[in-house]
């Protein structure tokens, strides 16, 4: 592997772990206690279902805006314009 690229790799791998090490050792503490009242399924399916959840929401959200997304940029116009003070200039 390339050194920048590697580089990157490792800065965001630091970076994800330090975001959500917090939820990480939340999921790992919730999935000692679930094992040890011996109720493994439950949290496997609040698990799933929250996973579901996000997934579903996710996909929903994707389906509303990506076609925004592909209109804006189909049907934008290419208008170069000057600031000067507080007026917009257009050449």
């Amino acid at each position: 592997m390339r050194q920048p690229l590697k580089n990157l790799t490792l800065t965001l791998l630091v970076l994800f772990l330090f975001l959500f090490s917090g939820d990480l050792i939340a999921l790992y503490v919730n999935a000692l206690w679930f094992s040890e009242v011996h109720y493994e399924q439950v949290f496997n399916k609040t698990l799933l279902t929250e996973l579901q959840l996000g997934g579903g929401f996710g996909f929903l959200f994707f389906l509303l805006i990506y076609p925004n997304l592909f209109l804006v940029k189909r049907f934008k116009r290419n208008r170069p314009w000057t600031e000067m003070g507080t007026q917009l200039i257009l050449t």
